[in-house]
Parts: C-alpha cells; sequence; structure tokens
C-alpha cells in the first residue's frame, strides 16, 4: 500500500514538535523520580536511624539500671534470703526484667529470682562456662547477648551481664545477669509513623521478623531473607541499603549491632506514595502532549497543502508518461525549487521523445548484431565440446600411463617382480609404492623383487623409496629383493649407510627369481616342530 507524502510531511512535523516535548518531559521525569528516590531513601535512613537510636538507648537504661542495682553492698556481698530478696524487689519492681541472677567468681550461681518465682539452691547451676559469665569477668565490660525468644509468650529477651567490682578490688567478685524484656522497644519501634502508609519493621540477621505493625506478616517471617543477605557486623552498621524487593515497595535497611545483638531496622513505603510527584508529571507531560499534536497536526494540514499540490500533478503527468504518453506538458506554477522541477520535467519529456526515437534506431542494430551473436556461440559451443572430448582421452591416456609406470609382475606362486624404469619423482615414488603394496597384498606374495636395473637416475630419494617399500613389504609378512644394483646405486647406498639385509640385494633378475623359488620351497618342505602345552604361570602371558 503505497503511503501519501501528505501524510509522512504531516507525520513529520508532528514528529518535530512531539520529540523534543517528549525528551525535555522524559529528563524531568527522571530528574523528579530520581530527586524523589532520593528523599525518599534519606527520610527513610532518618527513620531508621531514630529507630536504632531509641532501641539503643532502651539497651544502654537496662545497662545503667543493672548497673545501679549491682552498685549496691547487699548485691555485690551478702546471700541467702537477704539476697534472694533484693533480686525479688528488682524483678517485680520492674517490668523489664524478666529475671534477675547473681553469680559468684567461681562462676557458680548464688541466688536467681524469676517472674515464675524463685529458683531453689538445689536448681541453682554453674555458670562458668557461660558466655555471660566468662566475658564479663575476663574483660570487666558490659556484656550484650544474643535475641531469644521467650517459650512462655513468644517475646524477645536480651541477657546484659554486669560485672560488680569490691572496692579493695579490680577484679569483679561478682557477675550480675539480667534478662531483659524488649517488648516495648519492638513495639514502640513498629508504632512509627512514616507517611501515610510508611511501615517501621525489626528483623534480625536471618531475615525473620522481630516487629511488624500487621501482625499477619510476623507468619510470612521469612519474607526479608532475601535482603538481609550481608553480616550484621560493627564494621557495616552505619551502611544503609536502598532495595526495592517488589515493584511496589521501597525499602531501606538500617543495621544495628551492640556486642551479640544484630538486628536491622527495615522501613518500607510503597512505591505509588513515594512517586506520587513522578505520576503528576507523567499526565501533564500526556496532556501536554495531546495539545501539542492536535495545534501540529492543525498547522501541518495547511504547510503540507501548498507543498503537495505540485508535486500531485507531478504524479500524475508521471502515470501518463510510465504508460507510454510521452505528450505530456504541465504548467509551471510556481518560481522556487517546485517550479524549477516542474520545468525540468518539461524538459525531460521533450528529451525522452528525442531518446525514443533514437532508441528505435538502434534496437535494430542490436537485433542485427544478436544473430551474428547467436551464429557465434554455436560455433563457440560446438569447439567447447570438441575440447571435452580431448581432455577425456587425454585423462585416459595419463591413467594408463600411471598404470604402466609401475607393473606388477607374477613370476612364480608368492613371488611378485616390480621394475623400475625411467626417472622416479615424489608423485611417482608415492604411485609406486601404493602398487607394490597392493600387488603384495592381492597375490598374497612372499618376496617382491624390485628391478632398479632401468632407473635413469639414482638419488637420495630413490634409496629412500627403496628403504621405505622395504620397511612397508616387511609390515605386510613378505621381503624385499633388490635387482640391478649398478655401482652408482651402490655409492649412493654406502653414502647412506644402508642395512643391505632390509634390501637384499642379487646381481641379476634371473638369480633372484632362482633364489626366491628355492627360499619358498625349502620353507614349504620345512618340517613343523610339534608344539608342546605349557602351563600358564601367574606371570605369564600366552598368545
Amino acid at each position: 500500500m503505497q503511503t501519501s507524502i501528505r501524510n509522512r510531511m504531516t507525520a513529520l512535523l508532528l514528529l518535530f514538535a512531539l520529540i523534543p516535548l517528549v525528551l525535555l518531559s522524559a529528563v524531568g521525569i527522571w530528574q523528579i523520580t530520581s530527586l524523589e528516590y532520593d528523599n525518599v531513601i534519606k527520610l527513610q535512613g532518618e527513620v531508621a536511624n531514630r529507630a536504632v537510636e531509641y532501641f539503643d538507648l532502651y539497651l544502654s537504661s537496662m545497662e545503667t539500671q543493672l548497673r545501679e542495682f549491682g552498685d549496691t553492698p547487699l548485691v555485690r556481698s551478702t546471700g541467702g534470703q537477704t539476697l534472694i530478696g533484693v533480686l525479688a524487689q528488682g524483678v517485680f519492681g520492674s517490668s523489664h526484667f524478666k529475671s534477675l541472677t547473681v553469680v559468684d567468681a567461681a562462676g557458680q550461681e548464688r541466688a536467681r529470682v524469676t517472674r515464675a518465682g524463685v529458683i531453689p539452691p538445689s536448681q541453682l547451676s554453674n555458670r562458668s562456662s557461660d558466655p555471660a559469665f566468662t566475658q564479663p569477668m575476663q574483660t570487666g565490660q558490659t556484656y550484650f547477648g544474643e535475641l531469644v525468644e521467650d517459650r512462655v509468650n513468644a517475646e524477645q529477651i536480651v541477657t546484659i551481664s554486669i560485672p560488680l567490682f569490691s572496692p579493695a578490688s579490680s577484679t569483679p567478685v561478682r557477675i550480675l545477669i539480667g534478662e531483659v524484656r524488649l517488648r516495648e522497644p519492638l513495639e514502640q519501634i513498629s508504632k512509627i509513623t512514616y507517611g501515610q502508609d510508611g511501615v517501621v519493621s525489626i528483623v534480625d540477621q536471618s531475615g525473620a521478623l522481630l516487629a511488624h505493625p500487621d501482625p499477619a506478616r510476623m507468619r510470612q517471617s521469612g519474607m526479608y531473607a532475601p535482603l538481609i543477605q550481608h553480616d550484621i557486623t560493627l564494621a557495616n552498621t552505619e551502611m544503609q541499603i536502598g532495595a526495592t524487593i517488589t515493584d511496589e515497595t521501597i525499602i531501606t535497611v538500617r543495621p544495628y549491632q551492640r556486642g551479640q545483638v544484630m538486628i536491622a531496622m527495615v522501613v518500607e513505603l510503597p512505591s505509588r506514595e513515594a512517586l506520587a510527584p513522578t505520576f503528576n508529571a507523567l499526565w501533564w507531560m500526556l496532556g501536554t502532549m495531546l495539545l501539542t499534536g492536535t495545534l501540529a497536526l492543525i498547522g501541518s494540514i495547511g504547510m503540507t497543502d501548498q507543498l503537495v499540490r505540485p508535486l500531485e500533478s507531478l504524479v500524475h503527468a508521471t502515470q501518463q508518461v510510465s504508460a507510454g504518453n510521452l505528450a505530456q506538458q504541465i504548467a509551471v506554477t510556481r518560481r522556487d525549487e517546485l517550479g524549477t522541477l516542474q520545468q525540468n520535467f518539461n524538459q525531460m519529456l521533450a528529451d525522452l521523445r528525442e531518446q525514443q526515437t533514437a532508441i528505435t534506431v538502434r534496437n535494430q542494430q542490436i537485433e542485427t548484431v544478436n544473430c551474428e551473436l547467436a551464429l557465434r556461440s554455436q560455433e563457440l559451443e560446438q569447439r567447447n565440446q570438441e575440447l571435452q572430448h580431448s581432455l577425456h582421452v587425454q585423462q585416459s591416456l595419463l591413467a594408463t600411463i600411471n598404470r604402466l609406470s609401475a607393473p606388477i609382475l607374477p613370476v612364480w606362486d608368492q613371488v611378485i617382480v616390480l621394475p623400475l624404469i625411467g626417472h622416479v619423482d615424489t608423485a611417482r615414488a608415492n604411485l609406486i609404492m601404493e602398487s607394490l603394496l597392493h600387488g603384495v597384498e592381492q597375490r598374497r606374495a612372499k618376496i617382491a623383487i624390485l628391478d632398479v636395473t632401468g632407473l635413469a637416475m639414482v638419488d637420495d630419494q630413490v634409496i629412500t623409496l627403496l628403504l621405505g617399500a622395504a620397511q612397508a613389504v616387511q609390515l605386510l609378512g613378505a621381503r624385499v629383493m633388490l635387482v640391478g644394483v649398478s655401482p652408482t646405486i651402490a655409492q649412493v647406498i654406502v653414502r647412506q649407510d644402508v642395512d643391505l639385509n632390509q634390501l637384499d640385494p642379487y646381481a641379476d633378475l634371473e638369480t633372484a627369481i632362482r633364489a626366491a623359488v628355492k627360499s619358498l620351497q625349502v620353507t614349504a618342505a620345512a618340517p613343523r616342530p610339534r608344539s608342546r602345552p605349557t602351563l600358564a604361570t601367574p606371570n605369564s602371558t600366552t598368545y
């Protein structure tokens, strides 16, 4: 289907009007999106930092309460019911502790009070290998253990150990171990408001949820595992990771570590809320493009009409010319490039009419020349057939010559003779070798006689051929006799230091044939030795 130039020009004008607008709008949307994304990441980082500061402040306040509680003389030096009473007052006087335990310098629990009650002395254990005892005992610093889940109420618990010193000693005399409940900070952090639909949650180092505003999401604790793929260590606690788990959510992760406590604050915001300015800019761009396209379409119709009308008259004239009507003449209606095109078209038609007359005369001349070329082509075809026949005859003669250049003559049963005549080059040497091996195999020969009496020239290549033939024939189970060794051949053989046992030379062909026949008769008449059975031994091999 032919496309009108009017439609093309209209589309081109629309493209020139819309492409810059689209590019500018795309750049603007990209910049707005980038800025909004950066702002979201920055704001999410601030929210995550606030959550981290709140959690860290809570741990610090618990450490301070334990330290103040342990600094009392009753905790450092007393025992029995007095110490139990003090610990019970600390556990039940605050909602932050699940249990309090005092361990002496040997690692033996002196007293332990939990919210379930006082642990009897018979059930007190030795904690000398517990990190909650060994680390503060060795370093004199506060120990923060890993987060564990309480089996009773499924709340998160962290162990904090405080070393207790006496006024006269720099070595801890006791260790105060408290199990701190984390329900309050986890709930407070998950209630932090962020935008309209922003969510703040807490996950452990494996990606499992510890706190989330939506209880239903707590049952999907593995959904953040692909996001937490790095180790939450002290080296990267300041690292923030902006990532998108799905196409609908922008997520920022803020790792936190204190002692063995390793968690991460996860701040989420739906993409529709974060990128709302981008969507507004997109709608603005679409409206602008629609308005610009309408205006460009109206303007292009008037512009193309002025340009296309002269072209349409030219198209009509060219259609008449293509149909064979050269008696065309169009009116020159413009004084610009289109007017020049109209004048040139009229001049072209005049030239075509003149050329048509000249072409008719030239065609008659060409027909005459074509007849002569046809006759010449027939003669060349006949000559080509004759040359092909001559080439076939030459190839047949060459194949016959090659076969006669290395004839195999059977002179006796299992005895063949190969006379070598003329000059031996590389191609003929290969042919001789192939003919000799084929003759030995076909005739089942035991002896092959090479007659070199008729060689025109003997060089190192011929000696190499003789040696190769002897070795190849021996591999087929036969041997080679050499006949017609001249003084020149003898000198070449001596110069190359050839082993004559491989060639078995004889003076003339008659002597060689007699020796071959005699050798075959002796071999045939020789009695075969009786074979005795042999016992196979572990180190012997029977063939």
